[in-house]
C-alpha cells in the first residue's frame, strides 16, 4: 500500500488557497508547485490530454500482462495510473522530487482533492481533482531515480518516458534501468530529445537514431516496436503551452 510520507509538504484539504498565497515567487516551493501543477492539470484533463494513453496504445501489446511494473520519473503519477488501469497489476512510480511524489500519493488516495493551477507567471488558482478509478493500488517512492531500492531483475516492465534527456548520464541511467528488468522483460522508452546543457553535458546528448540504437544495444535491449512524432503537450499557464514531438520504443531485454 502507499505510505503517507511527505504529505507534510502539502497543505491539508481546504487550505490550499491560503497556502498558495504564501508562496514566494522565485522560491524553491514556488518552482516545485509550478512543476506539479503542470502534471496535475494533465492528469485532471487526461480525457483530452491523451499523451500517456496514446503512447501506451502505440507501444504496448494489448495482450501484455506483467505482475510488476516500475515507472521511473513518474512525476505526479500520470503514466503510473495509466499503466495500472491497463495492466491491473502492481505499479510502482519513483521520482526524486518530493513534491511530485506527495501529489502523486494524494492522487492515489481515491478521494477528491484540491490541486494548484497556474493562472499566470506569478499566481496560482485552485481546482478539484475527482477521485481516480483505480482497480489496483499504485505505490509511489521518493528516491534517486537510478539508485532505487529494488533488486536487479525485480520487474517485468520498466518505463523511461521523457526522462533520459533530463539526467546527467543517460547511458548509465539506461543501464541501471535495464538491470531492474528480468530477462525477457519489457522497457517502454520515450523522449522529446529536449536536452539542457545545465543538466546533461552536450557531449552526452543523443541526437541521432544510431545513437539510441547503440545505447539500447549496449544495455542488452532489442527494439520490438517504435513510433515517431507523438505530441506531448504541457499546459503551464492558460497562455503558455509547451508542445514537444516525442519518439518512443518498446524494447525487450535479451535472455541471458
Amino acid at each position: 500500500m502507499t505510505d503517507t510520507g511527505d504529505q507534510s509538504l502539502l497543505p491539508p484539504q481546504g487550505e490550499l488557497a491560503a497556502w498558495l498565497a504564501r508562496l514566494t515567487l522565485g522560491s524553491a516551493a514556488f518552482a516545485a508547485t509550478s512543476r506539479a501543477a503542470i502534471f496535475l492539470l494533465a492528469l485532471q484533463q487526461r480525457s483530452r490530454e491523451t499523451f500517456y494513453a496514446d503512447l501506451c496504445d502505440a507501444l504496448l501489446p494489448p495482450e501484455l500482462r506483467v505482475s510488476r511494473a516500475l515507472d521511473i520519473g513518474c512525476a505526479a503519477g500520470n503514466l503510473s495510473f495509466e499503466l495500472a488501469g491497463r495492466l491491473g497489476e502492481q505499479v510502482i512510480g519513483i521520482d526524486s522530487d518530493p513534491y511530485l511524489v506527495a501529489w502523486a500519493r494524494r492522487a492515489s488516495s481515491g478521494e477528491p482533492f484540491e490541486f494548484p493551477v497556474r493562472l499566470d507567471a506569478a499566481h496560482f488558482g485552485v481546482a478539484v481533482m475527482e477521485p481516480l478509478e483505480l482497480q489496483v493500488p499504485v505505490q509511489f517512492v521518493r528516491n534517486d531515480l537510478f539508485r532505487p531500492p529494488f533488486a536487479p531483475g525485480t520487474f517485468e516492465l520498466v518505463t523511461l518516458v521523457n526522462v533520459l534527456d533530463s539526467v546527467a548520464e543517460p547511458e548509465g541511467a539506461l543501464g541501471r534501468a535495464a538491470e531492474l528488468l528480468r530477462p525477457g522483460g519489457w522497457l517502454m522508452f520515450a523522449s522529446p530529445d529536449s536536452w539542457t546543457t545545465t543538466i546533461t553535458p552536450p557531449q552526452r546528448w543523443l541526437v541521432r537514431p544510431n545513437d539510441w540504437d547503440r545505447l539500447f544495444a549496449s544495455a542488452g535491449l532489442e527494439t520490438i516496436a517504435q513510433l515517431d512524432d507523438l505530441e506531448w503537450r504541457l499546459k503551464d499557464t492558460p497562455r503558455l503551452h509547451h508542445i514537444y514531438r516525442v519518439h518512443g520504443r518498446l524494447l525487450r531485454k535479451l535472455e541471458d
